[in-house]
């Protein structure tokens, strides 16, 4: 649509978790004063979106079955191929599931997962006691889960890790 003439021709997928009525797929098309053409166009991504609309949906993985697919595509990638990224697609970038005490993090470590890395934990008691030990330093501390969160009735579960401090802040 832009090679035709369009300034600009954006779908935004949305957050179909969302606990809101309004926050679906939805698209944008500017164009220079062609009010029809735009909202030819729109419609026509619209319309797009509609007959594909199975591939937008998300099925929900157990993580440890996450976990297994993650390391058969690493277990398959050339070297330098890249990373393989796991992404939680609900509202919680920790991983914390919905449906259990599941998160990202702890599924790497019980997958036994090497060469990967976590991001998004909460905890700054963690960080500090990772400060005084210094660069360089192997450590064992509790990591993450320090914190309960009972509107959805679950207690914080702390990792307890072991690791070489690399970056001092």
């Amino acid at each position: 649509m832009e090679a035709e003439g369009a300034l600009c021709a954006s779908v935004f997928v949305g957050f179909p978790n969302a606990d809101i009525h309004n926050a679906g797929l939805s698209a944008v098309v500017v164009t220079n004063g062609d009010d029809a053409l735009a909202r030819r166009w729109c419609d026509e991504l619209l319309d797009m979106a509609w007959a594909h609309r199975k591939a937008f949906v998300y099925e929900i993985e157990p993580l440890a079955e996450s976990m297994k697919r993650a390391q058969a595509l690493a277990d398959a990638g050339q070297p330098g191929a890249g990373p393989v990224v796991l992404l939680d697609h609900s509202d919680n970038c920790s991983l914390r599931r919905h449906h259990g005490h599941d998160d990202g993090a702890g599924g790497m470590l019980d997958a036994g997962l090497q060469d990967a890395a976590g991001f998004a934990i909460f905890d700054p008691q963690a960080v500090q006691q990772m400060i005084a030990a210094g660069v360089g330093a192997q450590v064992t501390l509790s990591l993450g889960g320090k914190l309960d969160m009972p509107s959805i009735g679950l207690k914080g579960q702390p990792r307890t890790v072991s690791g070489r401090v690399k970056l001092d802040l």
